[in-house]
């Protein structure tokens, strides 16, 4: 299978390239064009499903220019919807996330749970899938969501909150805000393989579909210091910031993935292991940078301290 990929260099995508071309798939990266929108690739150009990643990182930036990231996201999606059909794809899938669900009602989150987002990440994901659903059920295409919940693992960012505990660990402080709210782990190859299994169990045409990705385990912050801790780290005593706070979420989410389970797909990567590895003196620390606005970078990966 070829796979066109916006936000290939990202997160998600360095790690969904290696996989999908583990398993025999070529892929044909979606870049930007100069004035910063997905580039319409050459023509002739072909592929049987289109991935699209790319979405503004920095949280901060999508806060403080709200108005200007409805805007990008929304032309985003339009333009990947677009680009796939130009390619001749019969199925777009669309990284969101766990936060579109707001809070939960019911634990663990059923695929078909009611969306109901309490924050901005959530409610621009939610708006994306709706522009890839149009798009389905308007044309020969099928359309898949992976709501991925907290994704962390080599590469990440260094924003967000596991790359946060250990650069706090490296430099002997740590400033937190949230410590008792409780998120769905996955690491960022079990990711990667459910993007591969949707992919290979496509949506048929006109079908629209929703699938969670998560451990089905719910971890807080004290709980990963926890196993940092056990794992050999030397742990500073956080320090509270209340800027650091997440009102708006829930205090619990973890996900059921009836969907993918139900095509073969399972969490390999067992949180514990992980995090030791990453601890690990030669493990790598360069992780990839936040980007703002018209990048194309993937959002998720786990919530920002």
């Amino acid at each position: 299978m070829r796979v066109a990929i916006t936000g290939a260099s990202g997160f998600f995508g360095t790690h969904l390239v290696a996989e999908l071309e583990e398993r025999g798939h070529t892929i044909l990266r979606v870049l930007r064009d100069p004035a910063g929108d997905l580039a319409v690739p050459d023509e002739g150009e072909r592929a049987e499903a289109l991935v699209h990643l790319a979405f503004p990182t920095d949280a901060r930036g999508r806060r403080a220019h709200p108005i200007a990231t409805l805007g990008a996201v929304v032309r985003n999606a339009a333009d990947a919807a677009a680009i796939a059909e130009r390619l001749g794809a019969t199925h777009l899938v669309l990284a969101s996330t766990g936060k579109v669900f707001g809070a939960p009602t019911a634990l663990p989150l059923a695929d078909d749970a009611t969306a109901h987002p309490t924050t901005q990440l959530g409610e621009l994901k939610l708006l994306a899938e709706g522009i890839f659903g149009a798009a389905a059920r308007a044309g020969q295409l099928g359309a898949t969501a992976l709501r991925v919940f907290n994704a962390y693992g080599p590469g990440q960012p260094a924003s967000f909150l596991v790359p946060t505990l250990l650069a706090g660990i490296d430099r002997g402080a740590l400033s937190l805000g949230e410590l008792d709210h409780a998120r769905d782990w996955i690491h960022v190859t079990d990711v990667a393989r459910a993007f591969a299994c949707a992919l290979e169990a496509a949506a048929s045409p006109g079908e629209v579909r929703a699938w969670s990705v998560g451990s089905g385990k719910a971890r807080s912050v004290r709980d990963l210091l926890d196993v940092l801790r056990r794992a050999g780290a030397t742990v500073p005593e956080p320090t509270f910031d209340a800027s650091k706070l997440r009102p708006r979420e829930a205090p619990e989410e973890r996900a059921s993935c009836e969907g993918l389970r139900a095509h073969g797909w399972a969490p390999r990567v067992a949180l514990e292991a992980a995090l030791a590895e990453l601890l690990a003196p030669s493990a790598p620390r360069d992780t990839l940078t936040d980007l703002p606005l018209r990048t194309t970078e993937p959002s998720h990966g786990g919530s920002a301290p």
